[in-house]
């Protein structure tokens, strides 16, 4: 692989490489698991003949064969713990890449210069917290003026308020009591003339 032959410049290595490097070392760690696992097979069915062997030199076979298996899958363990630390490198490596490359097409969007002039962004958002506090100061001034002139209004008895008859009348509405003989009608403003006052059925002469 081209990538471990020499000395290389960071700046000159592509991310097409370090994938590829990451490809070449999976795949020897997927053939390891498979030589690994095939192993384990075998020593479990070698454990198996072993126990129902009865001679001696048959069972010697297999457990010599079993633990050479075993030391070769001790072997095959550091070497897949060696591979998966290499490959995690090279996955920090693409990593950092694909972040240089973010950075650099992020960076090329018109606007994101004003980002990088923090006194011309400091000036801008003083002027608009100025702008905010006068409009704010205006309208607050305005709400104060407004509770002022409400709280200054005194409202007229004479067209809300009420008199004594007309209290008497609520009261008989609460008490739900108008049927009752304690009604007594409000009194009469002093030009009304008796003569226009309605007349009961009860007082009126034979005459009519």
């Amino acid at each position: 692989m081209g990538l471990f032959k020499k000395r290389l410049n960071f700046k000159k290595i592509k991310r097409s490489d370090i994938v590829d490097a990451i490809c070449e070392l999976e795949g020897q760690q997927n053939e390891l698991m498979t030589r690994f696992n095939d192993n384990k097979a075998e020593v479990d069915k070698l454990f198996k003949l072993g126990k129902g062997e009865k001679d001696k030199n048959m069972q010697l076979y297999y457990a010599k064969k079993i633990n050479s298996l075993q030391r070769e899958n001790s072997t095959i363990g550091k070497r897949l713990a060696y591979l998966n630390s290499n490959i995690d490198g090279f996955y920090r490596i693409k990593d950092a890449m694909d972040d240089r490359d973010f950075l650099k097409n992020n960076a090329k969007v018109p606007l994101n210069e004003i980002l990088r002039q923090p006194a011309k962004l400091a000036k801008f958002f003083a002027e608009v917290n100025n702008e905010k506090m006068i409009s704010e100061a205006g309208l607050e001034q305005a709400h104060e003026t407004m509770e002022l002139a409400e709280e200054s209004y005194i409202e007229s008895e004479k067209i809300y308020g009420s008199n004594e008859a007309t209290d008497n009348i609520l009261a008989m509405f609460e008490a739900d009591s108008m049927a009752d003989d304690g009604w007594v009608a409000p009194p009469v403003r002093p030009d009304k003339e008796a003569e226009d006052l309605p007349i009961p059925e009860d007082d009126r002469g034979d005459g009519e």
